[in-house]
């Protein structure tokens, strides 16, 4: 065996020699364009040179017989400009002091010795570089042999290992060097001009050429650090010219002064004359100064394919047009804007739009038609669909620049305003001013509504054409039913209210939106206005409760909770027929100061609200009133007023539900009945109630034992698959499970005695049996009783330990093994039933623009019931009721579902990493990590979409999370065991052998490498070369040979290349490598 271990170590030699080699790119920021190498030896061979039939790869006869390197090619180390002390202005700049001496210094020296004082200031350019060369003073002079110096020098830089300059360096000595920099190069052209030095040619055309020949090298510290210099010498010598036009317009006031004086003095004209005349010369030197920095550096290196340059660029340009704008508020310049307006990087379209907000001022309202004219479409277009929030953001800021000189239209105004109902907050924050201008404007035009309610109406009718707008993209209605598991709260009026608030204080006269809804003065409103009046009506009410924690003295809220005692009621009766205005009523309430009837002793009224909320909840069966007025409820409970009266309410509104459900039932068999369409209705309703009242408020002794049974009966007959039943026989699987939940609590507190623990045991596993029957495929309660299943596990389980009363150690229940496994195949079949769904969305979405909706209508209840069964499930992970084991199940469809998916996984995967590290499972979480790749490369086979992968590589990232523990600087504290990591890698490549024997198409198989590249953070050298060498071996054996050069595979060869990489971390492996090299 010691041929194939030779080879290994000759590959451990080759990697580290290419690492050596590729070190400066790895450690620089984006690289520079491809530049010719100079000649430094014979390279390394490359790694795919090496032949190989198992993982410990073995060179060919050809090779064998070809000379080996006698040692690894050795790269310079970078130089340390900050240590060699050998230029005053770059010591003066480091250390931010002293910039004023340095600045006159040299132009004392300069006026001594030109030639020397060159030399110091283009050394002092070559050390903001990174370089530690030196410019001799003959080399200074030679401008005519400048190109050759300068690639000398780029020689030299190039064949340091590090790319790191000043001005990019995050070191602490650096820190502050290009604010430095700046100011000396201002102080520097000040005391030049001060000295008459800036028409010398010696200086300004060999300091121009210097940066104007560095600013389009190859090498990125040059070209980088030259363009940076170059564009502070812009506004240095803009900052010059911009005195010099003073001086002249001052010069030619005194001229004409003198000349309008009765024999004006011949000699001080003859002066004047002469002093604008070399104003006049230094301007236009200036001016072409200017035009050839602007045209050789400015201009395309704002096209650079760096983004730090092009940033760079659009930065300087914007404090340009900030601080001389009769200079750059020109069309060349708005040109450059429109190109960085379309930027692919986020940080150039940001720079961008702030420069387009700082200019925007009346003083520059008629240079900048141009601009807007030109660009005011794109930056609307940035403001509606940027796929980057703070883009967005500051482009609606820069529009409302715009829009405060009149330079957009109603169309673009109404355009913008539409996204008061956008989903970020931000964005809704900086539409409301253009909506704010819309509505000033139809008040203007509004004659016919009182003066109190006109901004109320206008805002009203903006809203509702909004809405109407909107609610032309929401093909599918939404099923209230969908609701039952969530608490819903009031739509988009809400949020935009919220936006508008802060906005203009036209919106809050509190009393104008009662006096909308029934004041006989109000105009009339039709059923859309109506529903959004109610909206507005309630929105207020939560958001004044909001205002009134933020600031306690405020009265508003307890004014406006005085007046919604009389005005409640009323609207209560007007739309009592119509449910969905009756919950957005019944959302005033829990915003309400309901201590103002107990203080204003209004008796009478209290008892009117409380037989006006039970009666709508008697009335209807919609799920979000039912729960609306649960939690209306659930507060008249716990306020301050008369308990006696309030438990009297809620016992005759126990005993009315418990009626309605045993008139229904009354005499019948519930197994072996036949339900009409009406007694459908009925048992749907009232377990509806009971749900909703269970919800909130402990009203379990209501289910005697008769009830209890007739309500088991109810949800056995879940097993006839009914679709008309489905419906009454999950709210009374719900209903069973709430009700067990409060027998538990109130078990545990010692003062229960209608349900003792016998009772509730046999209670609880009653109905675990019958729910887990429920559990097969085809059932139409199948994800209710999965939900009930696992709480009721959940909850059981938690029940042990030291701290466990004698109650809780007789409650405990450990879920078997079976049920685990079914549960999870559930979960896992409900999730990818899910995706089509999901996926379509996303590919929409990624083709057309919308950010006014997170989700489409037809899927926002799916994804309240996958946030239900989801959060269900990962707390069964985090007690450890469920095994790990199972996580793939949830993990497997990480990032196909959105941002709560996303992040109820990210506390799975600590419950992974938890269990790894500290509870000595780390082969079960290596197991669970390989079947969670296997699931999601099986979602990513079916598909096959770029979406998918990406999707697939996420998941990996975040799996190697669950392998180790992270410190300061991205260090590794704790990781997977060595054995586990190495098994975790062989078992995947085992799986993709057998991808490939079973796919008769393999071009997106080697994919699957992808996600396991993600998972080397933590591999030994020692392990990597055991899997590489065990990856080979076993694709020998499976006769499965990779083809180099083909892009399919380009995953399995940045893989391989890895595992070498790591390998050759290992001094040991690298010592051997060089041995047997020179052998």
């Amino acid at each position: 065996m010691a041929r194939p271990r030779r080879s290994a170590a000759q590959a451990a030699q080759v990697a580290l020699a290419r690492d050596d080699s590729e070190s400066d790119s790895d450690l620089s920021p984006p690289p520079s364009p491809p530049r010719p190498a100079p000649k430094r030896g014979r390279p390394a061979a490359p790694v795919d040179a090496i032949e190989s039939d198992s993982s410990l790869s073995e060179l060919s006869e050809e090779e064998e017989a070809q000379p080996a390197a006698k040692r690894v090619r050795q790269v310079k180390s970078a130089v340390d400009v900050t240590t060699l002390g050998d230029n005053e202005i770059f010591q003066a700049v480091m250390q931010a002091n002293n910039l004023d001496d340095a600045a006159e210094n040299w132009i004392v020296g300069f006026q001594s010795d030109s030639g020397e004082a060159l030399s110091q200031l283009l050394t002092f350019l070559l050390r903001l570089c990174g370089c530690g060369e030196s410019v001799s003073r003959e080399e200074a002079l030679d401008r005519e042999n400048m190109d050759t110096i300068l690639e000398r020098l780029q020689t030299e830089v190039a064949q340091h290992a590090s790319a790191q300059y000043p001005i990019v360096s995050r070191n602490k000595t650096m820190k502050g060097i290009r604010r430095s920099t700046r100011e000396f190069l201002d102080k520097l052209f000040s005391g030049a001009s001060e000295a008459d030095m800036l028409g010398d040619e010696d200086f300004l055309e060999t300091w121009l050429q210097w940066l104007i020949g560095m600013s389009v090298s190859s090498l990125r510290s040059f070209r980088h650090t030259a363009t940076v210099v170059a564009l502070w010498t812009v506004g240095a010598l803009s900052y010059q010219l911009e005195q010099v036009r003073e001086h002249y317009d001052v010069a030619v006031k005194q001229r004409d002064a003198e000349a309008k004086r009765d024999g004006g003095n011949r000699t001080r004209l003859a002066h004047t004359a002469e002093r604008m005349e070399q104003l006049d010369a230094l301007r236009d030197s200036l001016d072409a100064h200017l035009n050839e920095l602007q045209m050789q550096v400015f201009d395309p290196r704002s096209r650079d394919f760096d983004a730090a340059i092009r940033l760079d660029c659009m930065e300087c340009l914007g404090q340009w047009m900030t601080s001389y704008p009769s200079q750059y508020l020109q069309d060349f310049y708005f040109r450059h804007i429109g190109s960085a307006l379309q930027d692919p990087d986020v940080h150039v379209r940001l720079s961008t739009l702030k420069t387009v907000q700082a200019i925007c001022k009346p003083v520059n309202a008629i240079q900048l038609v141009p601009l807007a004219e030109a660009q005011k479409k794109r930056m609307v277009d940035i403001a509606l669909y940027d796929v980057n929030l703070s883009v967005r953001t500051t482009a609606f800021s820069a529009l409302e620049s715009l829009n405060k000189q009149d330079m957009l239209s109603n169309e673009d105004r109404a355009a913008l305003a539409v996204h008061i109902f956008d989903k970020e907050a931000p964005i809704r924050k900086a539409a409301a001013s253009f909506l704010v201008g819309l509505l000033e404007t139809d008040v203007a035009h509004s004659s016919d509504v009182p003066e109190s309610m006109a901004h109320v109406y206008g805002l009203l009718c903006l809203l509702a054409k909004y809405d109407q707008q909107l609610k032309q993209h929401d093909t599918v209605p939404l099923d209230a039913n969908d609701f039952d598991l969530v608490k819903p709260k009031l739509g988009r009026i809400h949020v935009a209210m919220e936006a508008l608030w802060d906005a203009t204080e036209f919106v809050h006269p509190w009393q104008s939106y009662i006096d909308l809804l029934h004041d006989e003065s109000a105009p009339e409103l039709d059923a859309a206005q109506e529903a959004i009046a109610v909206e507005m009506l309630a929105s207020v009410m939560q958001i004044l409760q909001a205002r009134h924690e933020q600031d306690s003295e405020s009265l508003e809220w307890e004014a406006y909770s005085t007046s919604m005692i009389d005005a409640l009621p009323k609207l209560l009766a007007k739309y009592a027929g119509d449910a969905a205005r009756i919950s957005d009523l019944l959302l005033i309430i829990p915003a309400m100061d309901l201590d103002v009837y107990h203080e204003t002793r209004n008796e009478q009224a209290w008892d009117s609200l409380w037989d006006d909320v039970c009666g709508h909840f008697m009335r209807h069966v919609d799920a979000s009133l039912l729960q609306h007025a649960a939690d209306a409820l659930r507060l008249f409970l716990i306020s301050p007023t008369d308990t006696s009266v309030n438990g009297a309410k809620l016992l005759a509104l126990q005993e009315t539900v418990l009626n309605k459900l045993q008139d229904t039932l009354y005499q019948r068999q519930v197994d072996a009945t036949v339900f009409t369409e009406d007694d459908v209705h009925n048992l749907h309703a009232s377990l509806a109630r009971l749900h909703a009242l269970l919800k909130v408020v402990d009203v379990h002794t209501l289910l005697d034992d008769d009830l209890w049974d007739q309500v088991m009966a109810l949800a056995r007959r879940g097993r006839l698959n009914y679709p008309q039943e489905k419906q009454f026989v999950r709210l009374a699987l719900q209903s069973l499970a709430l009700s067990i939940m409060w027998a538990t609590k109130a078990l545990l507190k010692d003062d229960d005695q209608a349900t003792p623990m016998e009772k509730l045991l046999h209670r609880r596993d009653a109905l675990l049996d019958m729910a887990t029957s429920y559990l097969d495929v085809g059932s139409h309660v199948q994800s209710t009783s999965w939900q009930v299943v696992v709480m009721l596990y959940t909850l059981f389980f938690t029940m042990h330990g030291k701290d466990a009363t004698e109650n809780e150690h007789a409650m405990h229940l450990v879920c078997p093994r079976e049920i685990q496994q079914r549960c999870a195949s559930v979960f896992a079949s409900e999730m990818h039933a899910l995706i089509p769904a999901f996926h379509e969305n996303a590919t929409s979405n990624a083709s057309r623009k919308t950010t006014i909706a997170m989700l489409e209508p037809s899927l926002l209840s799916l994804h309240l019931y996958l946030c239900s069964m989801t959060s269900t499930f990962v707390a069964a992970l985090q007690v450890g009721a469920f095994s790990v084991s199972h996580a793939s199940a949830m993990l497997q469809y990480y990032a196909q579902f959105g941002h709560d998916y996303d992040t109820m996984c990210h506390e799975v995967i600590s419950v992974l990493r938890d269990d790894a590290l500290h509870s000595e499972r780390d082969w079960l979480v290596a197991e669970t990590i390989v079947e969670t790749l296997k699931g999601s490369f099986a979602v990513f086979s079916l598909y096959g979409d770029d979406v998918m992968e990406a999707h697939y590589i996420a998941l990996a990232r975040q799996l190697a999370n669950a392998t180790m523990v992270r410190g300061p600087g991205f260090t590794v504290l704790e990781s997977l065991n060595g054995s586990a990591m190495v098994t975790l890698h062989v078992a995947a490549i085992q799986q993709f052998i057998q991808y490939m024997q079973d796919s008769d198409n393999d071009e997106k198989t080697p994919v699957f490498f992808k996600g396991l590249s993600q998972l080397l953070t933590t591999l030994k050298p020692a392990d990597a070369m055991t899997v590489h060498s065990t990856m080979h071996q076993r694709l020998a054996a499976a006769q499965i040979e990779p083809v180099s050069g083909a892009k399919a595979w380009d995953a399995f060869f940045s893989y391989d290349k890895r595992l070498l990489n790591v390998a050759a971390k290992d001094d040991s492996i690298v010592k051997e490598a060089q041995h047997y090299s020179a052998a």
